[in-house]
């Protein structure tokens, strides 16, 4: 009935021979993740992007961010680990054709290192909505960095509308 805490010891079995140790160095050894770092961040303003452009999503809006290492549009997790990372957005095209959208989660700022999605909406109609995911396990260091990036292909111009729906973020948390 006593909760386990910092600086308690823990009896081990060495082969044959019982030593003490404490829970923070069996920790080292278990590997306990409790998927922390943990984000889920929100863009909660309707932006303008330029046709067939990737630009990076604006994202400001904190819904968890138990380690505080979401700053300026990009999630640095800030501990080694392999991670689940997601993204969405949700487009529309202001009385346009829409020809394709594409969503991608960058790491490093790098296009060359990259997971993305690619949908392509109705082209025959105007005004067209859509929502697109991304979603990547991969493995980070210390200082690893993660970005949302969106791009619309649509004539007359585009649209990435989010303005209080909810439905643009980027997400993850840590696996292992």
């Amino acid at each position: 009935t006593t909760a386990i805490a910092d600086g308690d010891g823990v009896l081990i079995n060495d082969a044959g021979t019982m030593r003490m140790t404490t829970v923070q160095t069996l920790s080292t050894y278990i590997g306990a993740v409790d998927g922390q770092p943990a984000i889920h961040i929100q863009s909660p303003n309707e932006t303008s992007i330029s046709n067939d452009t990737i630009t990076k999503v604006p994202l400001d809006t904190e819904i968890i961010d138990s380690d505080g290492t979401f700053t300026s549009d990009r999630w640095t997790p800030a501990t080694a680990g392999t991670y689940f990372i997601y993204g969405q957005i949700y487009t529309s095209t202001d009385g346009a054709a829409n020809t394709s959208n594409s969503v991608y989660i960058y790491k490093n700022g790098s296009a060359g290192n990259v997971a993305g999605s690619a949908a392509f909406s109705n082209n025959d109609a105007d005004g067209q909505a859509g929502i697109y995911y991304v979603s990547m396990i991969d493995t980070a260091d210390a200082d690893d960095y993660y970005e949302l990036y969106a791009a619309i292909g649509c004539p007359g111009g585009s649209q990435l509308n989010i303005s209080g729906y909810k439905k643009t973020y980027l997400g993850g948390f840590r696996i292992y």
